[in-house]
């Protein structure tokens, strides 16, 4: 991934969204934190199915392969996502919430370079299915987050509940078909269009139209 951190937010961020699409929430809010100095991590929890302890180690641990992999509806399915946040850091935490059971877990880089899964605790709960993917930021890059957010969820029909404010960045959209739209930066001096299918925007120059 180029944009490490641009990449992180897409990815999780769209694994919740289709977390909520699976479990008939697609009009639920998932939710995003962003860091800061009292708080300095980036995190998204979805309110999904959540995952078993067997599921857990097939989406951290395995590339390529997916529980999404037969789903006509959901954005992901090549099974990357879900490791994204390794380009930025060696380890982070994912707690999911299935069948009454809250479960942490400690997503790492092993000596051989492969990804491991390491179970931290298991408890009962009460909280709301779901699974909520928390990785820790330096404080350089906190900046980096907000914008991140700004740019990657501007899309999204339903947009996540965050924890500070965002500022969405302003695109006209110049022609839609089904599910996908051409938009332009509003105030007319971008040199950049962005085509947005599945709720992704995806930039390119007007010459390679």
């Amino acid at each position: 991934y180029k944009d490490k951190i641009g990449s992180i937010v897409r990815e999780i961020s769209f694994n919740a969204k289709d977390a909520h699409v699976d479990d008939n929430k697609a009009e639920v809010p998932f939710e995003v934190h962003l860091p800061d100095d009292f708080e300095p991590y980036f995190a998204v929890r979805d309110f999904g199915k959540g995952l078993s302890n067997e599921d857990m180690e097939t989406v951290y641990t395995t590339y390529f392969t997916s529980t999404k992999d037969q789903s006509n509806t959901a954005v992901g399915a090549f099974g990357l996502g879900s490791k994204s946040p390794f380009s930025y850091t060696d380890s982070f935490t994912v707690t999911s919430w299935f069948e009454g059971e809250q479960s942490t877990y400690s997503a790492h880089i092993g000596a051989d370079g492969q990804p491991n899964l390491l179970k931290l605790s298991s408890v009962p709960s009460t909280e709301p299915s779901g699974l909520e993917v928390r990785i820790a930021s330096q404080r350089q890059d906190f900046s980096s987050w907000n914008a991140a957010a700004a740019t990657q969820l501007q899309w999204m029909d339903v947009k996540p509940k965050l924890n500070k404010a965002v500022n969405f960045p302003k695109f006209e959209v110049k022609f839609s078909y089904g599910d996908v739209h051409i938009a332009q930066n509003a105030a007319g001096y971008s040199q950049k269009m962005i085509v947005v299918q599945g709720g992704v925007g995806y930039s390119f120059a007007e010459q390679d139209l």
